[in-house]
């Protein structure tokens, strides 16, 4: 954990800390004593830390309730949840940040972006993007390519939804973490008959594998989660008419 002081504000960034040794937690709680900014480890839930052998004992973690707990006991000004769950979906960390806020109401979730303006006085954060609406479901079948030892791989996945910064989809096949691949997404609909080459309308997106889900569906496919690094299109897909692709050459 590290206090950094400057301009008579103190943040405090604390990460992979387990609650549950006290001497460990009473260090802490001092090192956050009346921080503006609290920035806690809050990878897993009470209950996940609470169960012997769940996904979160004994893995070096903290919880959103310790945090909350050590937030109140320290005084500090702002708390932020961060470290969430790779596995953890927006809607759960929004349900999380919300039982927290029940207990320390000037309590934030971090996300991708977010910026932190701290002043002695005052704490604002703000996000450049927001979360919402920037993910859409749009079921289809894919082509993905990847190497295994050396060697090409091609097959068709599922498509579940895609966004800004990555996709998420079902395949027959497994990958590893931080596996590069590509999806190959061919524009369905009426607008194939305009086609000049048989390139037209695809688009290539690559990316690196950052989630792996195993037998996430019924026929036991791996659910796999894509982290975008590049995307290009082949050819912009041309509406009827030709010309600019608006359907008017002349258009302005």
């Amino acid at each position: 954990a590290y206090r950094l002081e400057h301009n008579g504000v103190a943040v405090v960034y604390a990460t992979d800390h387990e609650p549950g040794k006290v001497d460990l937690d009473r260090a802490l709680c001092d090192l956050a004593h009346d921080a503006h900014l609290f920035i806690s480890d809050a990878q897993f839930t009470p209950e996940e830390l609470a169960v012997p052998g769940a996904a979160g004992a004994a893995r070096g973690h903290g919880s959103w309730d310790a945090s909350v707990r050590l937030a109140r006991e320290a005084e500090v000004k702002n708390l932020v949840l961060f470290h969430h769950h790779p596995a953890r979906a927006d809607e759960e960390i929004d349900r999380l940040l919300a039982s927290a806020r029940e207990v320390f109401p000037a309590t934030c979730a971090a996300a991708e972006g977010m910026m932190i303006d701290a002043e002695p006085d005052r704490v604002h954060l703000w996000a450049l993007h927001g979360r919402r609406g920037q993910r859409v479901s749009l079921p289809m079948a894919v082509q993905v390519e990847a190497t295994r030892e050396g060697s090409p791989l091609r097959h068709p996945a599922h498509l579940k939804d895609i966004g800004f910064q990555g996709a998420y989809f079902l395949s027959p096949e497994s990958y590893e973490r931080e596996q590069p691949l590509s999806v190959e997404i061919t524009w369905p609909g009426e607008e194939r008959a305009f086609r000049r080459t048989e390139d037209e309308g695809l688009v290539r997106l690559r990316g690196t594998v950052a989630r792996i889900d195993p037998k996430a569906s019924n026929g036991g496919w791996t659910g796999i989660g894509v982290t975008f690094t590049e995307s290009f299109t082949i050819d912009v897909l041309p509406l009827p008419g030709g010309g600019n692709g608006r359907g008017d050459p002349d258009a302005d």
